[in-house]
C-alpha cells in the first residue's frame, strides 16, 4: 500500500481524516514533515449542552480544535510519527488558559509490510473502525459507543497492514491503582475487531471492554482540623466525585455499510452495550448532490426489562461554501423523558 494511503488510514482509525486533509504543510525537506491545521465552529442550538427543555437557546463553540502532526522518514518502510489536538472556546472570549482540553496527543510508528504500532492518547477503535458508519453527526445523534470509550489516554494499539481490504486491529488500555482509588491494583482493558472493503462493501465487527472504574456524584467527606489542629469530631460532607468499580461485561457490535455509487450509501449496525444492559440498533442513509449533502439514521434503543425501549432519530443537512467552509443543520429527537427535540445550525471553516 503507498505510504500516502497508509497516512489516510491511520488518520482515518483516529477519526481526524477530515482535519488531515485541510492541514497545511508548514515544513517538509529531507524526510521530516510538520503540518498545522484545525476548525474554528460555531452555532446557535434551542438547548444548551444538556438539551434540557428550560435551558433556553444558546450561541454555541462546536468543537473547535487545533492540531500539529509530524512525521519522519527512518527507512523506505518505516515512518515515525506524532500527534496533538487541542480543542478551544471558539465563541467567546477565554482569559483563563486558551484551550480547554488536550483531545488528542501520541506517537507510533508504521510499516508498508508490519502495520502501525502506536501510544498515547487516541481515540476508541471500536468507535472509529467498528461503529464509525454511525459517527457521522457534529454534535450530537450517534446512539453507539463514543470516541471517549476506554480510550483517551494510557493505550497502545496495533493496526494490521490492508491486505487487500482486510484490516485487524487491537488497543489496549492501562488503569493503575495511582490514579484510582477504587482499584486493588493494575488492570488492562482490550478492545478490537476486524474490516473489510470491496466494491463498495465495507463489513466491521468487534468488541471494547469497559473501563474498569468510573466517577459518580457523591457527597464526599472532608476531614478538618479545629482551632488547636486535632481533628472535628463530627464528620463533614460536600458535593464532589467518588470512583467506583464498574461492570466487567464487554460491549461487542458490527456495521455494514453499502454505496450504491458516489451519491447514495447505506448503513445497518448494532453495538450491544452490555455494561449498560443496553442494545442499540441502527439504519441509515446519506445522499450526496454535489456540494449539498444529507444523512438520516434511526435507531432502536432496548433494554432487557423494555421499561427504557426508545426510538431515536438523527437528521443534518450540510453544504460545503468551499473547499475549506461548510454549513450545517442538525435534528435530534433522542425520544428522552425532559428533553427536547435537539435543534442545531452553524459553520465550520478547516484551516
Amino acid at each position: 500500500m503507498k505510504k500516502t494511503l497508509l497516512a489516510t488510514a491511520i488518520a482515518g482509525a483516529m477519526g481526524l481524516s477530515a482535519a488531515a486533509a485541510q492541514a497545511a504543510t508548514v515544513y517538509d525537506q529531507d524526510g521530516t514533515r510538520l503540518d498545522l491545521g484545525g476548525r474554528i465552529a460555531v452555532g446557535v442550538s434551542n438547548t444548551d449542552g444538556s438539551a434540557t427543555k428550560d435551558s433556553g437557546s444558546e450561541f454555541r463553540n462546536i468543537y473547535s480544535r487545533l492540531h500539529l502532526s509530524g512525521s519522519n522518514q527512518i527507512s523506505q518502510d518505516l515512518r515515525a510519527f506524532g500527534y496533538v489536538e487541542w480543542r478551544f472556546t471558539g465563541d467567546e472570549q477565554d482569559t483563563d488558559s486558551g484551550f480547554s482540553e488536550v483531545r488528542n496527543s501520541y506517537i507510533g510508528v508504521e510499516s508498508q509490510q508490519f502495520g502501525t504500532v502506536m501510544a498515547g492518547n487516541f481515540n476508541s477503535l471500536y468507535n472509529s473502525r467498528v461503529v464509525t458508519a454511525f459517527d457521522y453527526y457534529i454534535d450530537r445523534g450517534a446512539e453507539m459507543t463514543a470516541g471517549d470509550f476506554n480510550a483517551r489516554g494510557d493505550s497502545i494499539a496495533y493496526l494490521t497492514p490492508n491486505l487487500e481490504g482486510f484490516q485487524a486491529f487491537v488497543a489496549a488500555k492501562h488503569y493503575s491503582q495511582n490514579d484510582n482509588d477504587a482499584l486493588d491494583g493494575s488492570k488492562v482493558r482490550t478492545q478490537g475487531g476486524v474490516s473489510y472493503e470491496v466494491s463498495g462493501l465495507t463489513l466491521t465487527a468487534g468488541w471494547a471492554e469497559p473501563s474498569p472504574v468510573t466517577d459518580i456524584d457523591a457527597l464526599v467527606q472532608v476531614d478538618l482540623l479545629d482551632a488547636n489542629g486535632d481533628p472535628v469530631p463530627d464528620p463533614v460532607f460536600v458535593e464532589g466525585t467518588e470512583q467506583v468499580q464498574t461492570s466487567n461485561k464487554t460491549r461487542f457490535g458490527g456495521t455494514a455499510s453499502y454505496a450504491f455509487n458516489d451519491m447514495v450509501s447505506a448503513r445497518i449496525g448494532i453495538d450491544n452495550q452490555r455494561d449498560l444492559d443496553t442494545e442499540v440498533y441502527g439504519l441509515g442513509t446519506t445522499v450526496s448532490l454535489g456540494e449539498l449533502t444529507f444523512a438520516a439514521d434511526y435507531f432502536r434503543v432496548e433494554t432487557p426489562s423494555g421499561e427504557r425501549n426508545r426510538n431515536a432519530y438523527a437528521f443534518g443537512a450540510y453544504y460545503q461554501v468551499s473547499s475549506n467552509m461548510d454549513t450545517f443543520v442538525e435534528i435530534n429527537e433522542a425520544d428522552q423523558r425532559d428533553q427536547d427535540t435537539y435543534v442545531l445550525a452553524g459553520a465550520r471553516y478547516f484551516f
